[in-house]
């Protein structure tokens, strides 16, 4: 669900408030019935730059952990709905290991300024994983 937070931050002199929206949502490995051996997910989803102004890049770096037996060719897509954005990349982890990918996502000049979900689907035919996070174009 979507939820309205607000802090408040003082030094005993001032008070500032800021309200924000958070997003919450489910970011549990599915298995859609094969092997375990398979089993692979997005370890770490961070942005780089939190704050941006539109045209700028947004720097994103996705670590894939494979926890599996057996090498993994995975497909990454990373999803800016709210812009009409998709990047996709595919690539191989080994068994036991991690990979990171950093994407550079151009955002569009005319974009609204405001509060933006960035999902980062990872995939193959065994397992997917899913992670969220948010940025502003200020």
């Amino acid at each position: 669900g979507t939820y309205d937070v607000e802090f408040f931050v003082t030094d005993g002199l001032h008070e500032v408030s800021k309200k924000i929206k958070i997003t919450v949502f489910s970011d549990n490995i599915e298995n859609n019935g094969d092997d375990a051996s398979h089993k692979f997910s997005i370890s770490s989803l961070v942005v780089e730059n939190p704050q941006i102004n539109s045209n700028e890049p947004l720097e994103v770096f996705v670590r894939i952990r494979n926890y599996g037996t057996a090498d993994e060719k995975i497909t990454l897509r990373l999803e800016i709905k709210d812009l009409g954005i998709r990047e996709t990349k595919t690539f191989t982890v080994d068994e036991k290991s991690g990979k990171l990918k950093l994407f550079s996502i151009k955002i569009p000049e005319d974009s609204p300024s405001g509060s933006y979900v960035l999902e980062a689907k990872a995939f193959n035919r065994f397992w997917h994983s899913i992670r969220h996070t948010e940025f502003e174009i200020i």
